[in-house]
């Protein structure tokens, strides 16, 4: 992997992102990365998951904001693929790996700089995380997107990603372009739809710049209780989510509403991913 810089700047990130925002709009689809507290939101449910022997794919990496919260909840035996189109962004997501100490703490991580339709057919995942910015694909591209990524989830898996809230709305009032809003509003109705057919919760991020809510959609299966010996790794304390905002409140979500850490609140078919048999 060879030897990058142990760290790379925010600011450096943030000059990257707008400059990759500008010219690639299609495929970086904001002008700036997305904060901690839509990281935390996004990776909510790994904070949930036995420990070792999970399986995570990242779609859509930028400069790493999502890969670092990703690392920060696995451990010795997971495998973690991080699929990013855009080169540019090859020194921040080395320097996240870097940072993260993966080959010492028993990770098994690997870039892959193409599009994840090369997806091997056979490859499944525990946890699949996207950055991608469903508002710029064609409602075709984007469904194609989603039924790839469930077709990638192994039973009982959790696919997140998350949307910037009100840009469609706000830009379908605002744009004269009649055939951008059609294909805005297509989109929305995709989302919707996938959304409808699918067990999913939400977090809401209203201090993410845009602000956004993260979805966790399902692959319905039984739910089974972690190995006795194992144990699940700690849940996300009521309020962590909520602590710049009001996604996590104390005592839990309302039920039926956002992905959060009470055990006896959660889909079932959101619940703890079974370890493997030893």
């Amino acid at each position: 992997m060879g030897a990058p810089a142990r760290t790379a700047s925010a600011w450096q990130g943030y000059r990257l992102f707008y400059s990759q925002f500008r010219q690639h709009f299609h495929t970086t689809g904001a002008i700036a990365p997305s904060g901690a507290a839509l990281a935390r939101a996004i990776t909510a449910p790994l904070a949930l998951a036995p420990a070792g022997g999970l399986r995570v794919l990242e779609v859509g990496a930028g400069t790493g904001v999502f890969t670092r919260a990703i690392l920060g909840h696995l451990g010795p035996g997971d495998a973690l693929d991080v699929y990013e189109i855009n080169p540019a962004f090859r020194p921040f997501l080395q320097a996240r790996l870097a940072e993260a100490e993966v080959e010492q703490r028993g990770i098994a991580c690997r870039l892959h700089f193409a599009s994840v339709a090369e997806l091997a057919a056979s490859a499944e995942f525990d946890f699949i995380v996207s950055g991608l910015p469903l508002n710029n694909f064609a409602p075709a591209q984007v469904e194609e997107l989603l039924a790839l990524f469930l077709s990638h989830l192994r039973p009982g898996g959790v696919l997140s990603y998350f949307e910037y809230l009100y840009i469609r709305d706000l830009k379908c009032a605002l744009i004269q372009d009649a055939a951008e809003r059609t294909r805005l509003r297509a989109v929305g109705a995709v989302v919707a739809e996938f959304l409808r057919q699918n067990p999913h919760q939400q977090i809401r991020v209203p201090w993410n710049l845009p602000p956004a809510v993260a979805h966790h959609v399902s692959r319905a299966s039984p739910p089974r209780p972690p190995h006795p010996s194992r144990g699940g790794r700690a849940a996300l304390p009521a309020g962590e989510i909520g602590a710049k905002g009001r996604e996590i409140p104390k005592g839990g979500p309302p039920p039926g509403d956002e992905f959060g850490a009470a055990p006896a609140r959660r889909s079932a078919s959101l619940g703890p991913r079974a370890p493997k048999p030893a």
